[in-house]
């Protein structure tokens, strides 16, 4: 798994009572020799008002086909979690390079540095 993977993982909401699959973004880099994985959620419900930490994700979006993703989404740099790299289900594509800058960008804002 590498930094930029779109995966399919069970996403716990945030007050745990319940699981849902849906796809995440892997945060982390150099994970081959880690248990444990970084993700943010991805949502293909995409709010009236995007956060500045907020990511689209937009089928009109060149890299688009490479995410893996049926419609546009919205990445939420807000919520993010450590999981078990066992917990992940399946793979779905990735984001571009390009892409990954602004997502460095966003997890600044998102931990104030």
């Amino acid at each position: 798994m590498k930094k930029g993977n779109l995966v399919l993982i069970q996403f716990p909401f945030t007050d745990f009572t319940t699981l849902k699959r849906r796809p995440a973004l892997i945060l982390s880099a150099n994970n081959e020799s880690r248990k444990d994985v970084i993700v943010a959620f991805i949502s293909s419900i995409l709010p009236q008002n995007f956060l500045e930490t907020d990511l689209l994700l937009s089928v009109t979006q060149k890299s688009f086909a490479e995410t893996g993703l049926h419609r546009s989404s919205v990445v939420k740099l807000d919520k993010i979690m450590t999981i078990d790299i066992d917990l992940i289900t399946g793979e779905l594509g990735k984001i571009s390079e390009e892409l990954i800058v602004d997502v460095n960008q966003k997890i600044k804002i998102v931990l104030g540095l």
